[in-house]
C-alpha cells in the first residue's frame, strides 16, 4: 500500500465549479459520499444536500488545515462575518481568526500559529485566482450553495451536530487500495485532467471503486471529440450553468458514471 502523502502546497479558497448544480444531478439524501477535499466546497455541498456521511481525500495537507478553519468558521460565524473573513479579507483578519481559533484542533491551530510566527499572511496559502478575483459569481448561492444566507445557516446547524470528516491523505489513484467501505456517491471534480488515461481507461479505473455513482468530471470545455468518447465509454453528460460571469459559453459540463 502507498504511504500517506506529506505534501504541503497552496490550496483552493473556493471551488471554481458550479457545485450548486449537483443537487439536481445526484441523490444525496441519506447518502454515503466520498469526495475530493480541495476547497471543501464539495464536502459542504454534500452535507447541505442531505448526505448522512461524507469522507474526503486529498494529497495536500494544507487543504485539510484550510478546510478545518472553514468548517469551524461556518460553525461559529455569522453569514456576513464569514463572507468578510474569507472573501473580502482573504482570511487576513486576526480579530476574526481569534474567534475561530479556540475551536480548532491542536494540529490545525499549530499550523496557523507557525504562519503568524513567520510573518506570513494566511492568504499566502491560497491560490489567488480562486478567491475574490471577480471572475466567479459568489452571489446568492448560484454556484456555491452556502453563499445563499438561508443555506448558510442550514449548513451551520448541520455542522454543529457532526464531527470533522475522515480524511484520506492519498491521491485518487491510490484510493482503491485504501478505502474499505462502499459509497453511494464519489465526487472527483476534474481529477481526470491530471491522470494519464483515456476515457475508456478512466471508466475501467473508476470501476475499481465500491461506488454506485460517480461525478466523474467537471469541465469548462470539451476538446477534440472527448464528449463523444466519454459517451461511448458509458458516461452521461449534463450541461450546467457556467461559473463565470458573462461567459462566452453559458454552460459547463458534468460527466457522470452510474454502475
Amino acid at each position: 500500500m502507498e504511504k500517506e502523502s506529506l505534501k504541503y502546497g497552496k490550496v483552493y479558497g473556493f471551488t471554481n465549479e458550479n457545485v450548486s448544480s449537483f443537487k439536481d444531478l445526484y441523490d444525496f439524501d441519506n447518502a454515503d459520499v466520498l469526495t475530493v477535499l480541495g476547497s471543501g466546497d464539495q464536502y459542504f455541498t454534500s452535507i447541505l444536500n442531505g448526505a448522512k456521511n461524507v469522507d474526503v481525500y486529498d494529497i495536500n495537507r494544507c487543504a485539510w488545515f484550510h478546510f478545518v478553519l472553514k468548517f469551524m468558521a461556518i460553525r461559529v460565524l455569522s453569514f456576513y462575518d464569514f463572507y468578510d473573513f474569507f472573501v473580502n479579507k482573504k482570511m487576513d483578519n486576526m480579530d476574526t481568526y481569534v474567534k475561530i481559533s479556540r475551536y480548532l484542533p491542536n494540529d490545525v491551530r499549530t499550523f496557523f500559529k507557525e504562519l503568524i510566527k513567520t510573518n506570513r499572511k494566511f492568504s499566502s496559502i491560497i491560490m489567488s485566482r480562486y478567491i475574490g478575483n471577480g471572475l466567479l459569481d459568489f452571489e446568492n448561492g448560484r454556484i456555491i450553495p452556502y453563499f445563499d444566507e438561508t443555506n448558510y445557516y442550514k449548513l451551520q446547524e448541520k455542522l454543529r451536530n457532526i464531527e470533522l470528516p475522515k480524511i484520506f491523505f492519498y491521491g485518487v489513484e491510490d484510493l482503491p487500495d485504501v478505502i474499505n467501505k462502499k459509497y453511494d456517491i464519489m465526487l472527483l471534480s476534474n481529477v481526470f485532467h491530471y491522470l494519464s488515461l483515456d476515457e475508456m481507461q478512466y471508466r475501467e479505473f473508476l470501476e475499481k471503486f465500491p461506488v454506485d455513482t460517480f461525478q466523474a468530471l467537471y469541465t469548462w470545455e470539451l476538446y477534440n471529440g472527448s464528449d463523444k468518447r466519454f459517451i461511448n465509454a458509458g458516461f452521461t453528460m449534463d450541461l450546467v450553468d457556467s461559473v463565470i460571469i458573462n461567459p462566452k459559453s453559458k454552460n459547463d459540463y458534468v460527466l457522470s458514471l452510474r454502475k
